[in-house]
């Protein structure tokens, strides 16, 4: 068996957050009232639009994938200092293999892990400001507490890529920075058995099923994705409503210029852009393109399945290719 490193699941999907508060910066102590909780924003053509950063909606998947899955433990946190950091057992713990890791033990070797799953910001789509909004703390004896706290209505972009080859995968050259294990950690791994992890030509591996498990499983909990600051009193719904992905034997991002903006600032798809992106790209592809949608927010003229189903489809996908190569 040899290591393919080309082979990404790269897509797009979009959040519809209304009224929401998903990405609190903390208090504004510039503000003469210094009683104003800002969201986290970026400016584009000239206007402030709100971003949530990719970190978070990371910590989101994790702890969707906890919650879909509370029988197979995540690694657990160390705090050592002002560090925290997990077990960077990638055999034992499958967030240790799929969000990547940093740990230098003392008296031990360092391991670091670049994670196969990447996430960027979700930014966006419309150039719309953050309102203000007023709240009061009024439960106490006498004067009441008011305070103020920014909110957005608008839907964010989140580009997204998975490293097929990556998961399940393990090799350590000091020189790249990637040193998934040390010496401690490959005893462990030696005493373990063929059956768990298989000693390559090129460092250590899983077997292909659980390979295939783990990048299934992070496919399969985006449609029950759920998270983001201020939920008790801004709920939204942080599930995607639109999602398209593809696999392709290339570091490539197809999908992620599709949003085009009127004369007023409202963004849309662009279809022509989207079917470009699909020709472009169509010898490079292992994989139908794969578009799932809820609700009329946004659209494409293709063929859309729901959220769900598109997700349920890639996972088919990932065990297509995946088992191809085996």
């Amino acid at each position: 068996m040899h290591l393919n490193p080309n082979r990404y699941l790269t897509g797009v999907f979009f959040i519809d957050a209304r009224g929401s508060e998903l990405n609190n910066l903390g208090q504004d102590k510039s503000a003469g009232t210094k009683n104003i909780i800002r969201t986290k924003a970026l400016v584009r053509d000239g206007v402030q639009v709100p971003f949530r950063s990719g970190e978070a909606i990371r910590r989101d998947i994790r702890e969707t994938l906890a919650r879909e899955h509370p029988d197979t433990p995540m690694s657990p946190l160390e705090r050592a200092g002002k560090v925290t950091v997990t077990a960077a057992d990638p055999v034992a713990y499958y967030d240790d293999d799929v969000f990547g890791y940093m740990r230098k033990p003392r008296g031990e070797e360092g391991v670091t892990r670049t994670s196969p799953l990447r996430i960027g910001k979700g930014v966006g789509i419309h150039n719309v400001r953050p309102e203000l909004d007023w709240h009061v703390m009024s439960r106490q004896e006498g004067d009441a507490n008011p305070f103020q706290s920014e909110f957005y209505s608008n839907i964010l972009e989140v580009p997204f890529a998975l490293a097929l080859d990556g998961v399940g995968r393990f090799w350590s050259h000091a020189s790249s920075g990637e040193e998934h294990y040390n010496e401690t950690r490959k005893k462990d791994w030696q005493d373990s058995g063929e059956s768990v992890v298989t000693k390559t030509d090129w460092g250590w591996e899983l077997p292909l099923d659980e390979r295939m498990r783990r990048c299934q499983r992070v496919v399969a909990a985006l449609p029950f994705l759920h998270g983001g600051a201020r939920q008790a009193a801004s709920l939204t719904d942080t599930a995607p409503i639109f999602l398209i992905a593809a696999i392709h034997d290339a570091a490539v991002m197809p999908f992620m210029h599709l949003v085009k903006r009127d004369a007023r600032g409202t963004g849309s798809l662009c279809q022509v852009e989207f079917d470009t992106a699909v020709q472009d790209y169509s010898d490079r592809r292992l994989s139908p393109v794969r578009v799932g949608k809820r609700g009329t927010r946004l659209s494409l003229d293709t063929e859309c399945l729901s959220v769900r189903e598109a997700c349920e489809k890639l996972c088919a996908d990932i065990e297509n290719v995946m088992r191809g190569d085996a």
